[in-house]
């Protein structure tokens, strides 16, 4: 079995695994351990036969941010250039 972690961005992790069925399942299990899914947005990006791509938050702290957010009164913002956009 290969796996590998590398930064997606500032937020996130991606996690690849290649080997066999059994042993994907059992490193999604292992992985989901350390990095559950309620802290951490663990969730499978995509799964193949033998190979398993992983992406979580690096933190629970970006987990948290990502999620949860305050509501804006006015969310929605005219530019300039009469482009409108979502402001938080």
């Amino acid at each position: 079995m290969e796996s590998h972690e590398i930064p997606v961005d500032c937020f996130s992790i991606r996690y690849t695994a290649t080997g066999s069925s059994e042993e994907l399942t059992s490193v999604w299990e292992f992985y989901r351990e350390g990095y559950p899914t309620i802290q951490y947005g663990t969730r499978i990006e995509q799964r193949t036969e033998t190979t398993i791509i992983i992406h979580r938050f690096k933190t629970i702290k970006d987990c948290k941010n990502a999620c949860l957010h305050e509501v804006s009164d006015a969310p929605l913002e005219k530019g300039k250039d009469h482009t409108i956009f979502q402001t938080t």
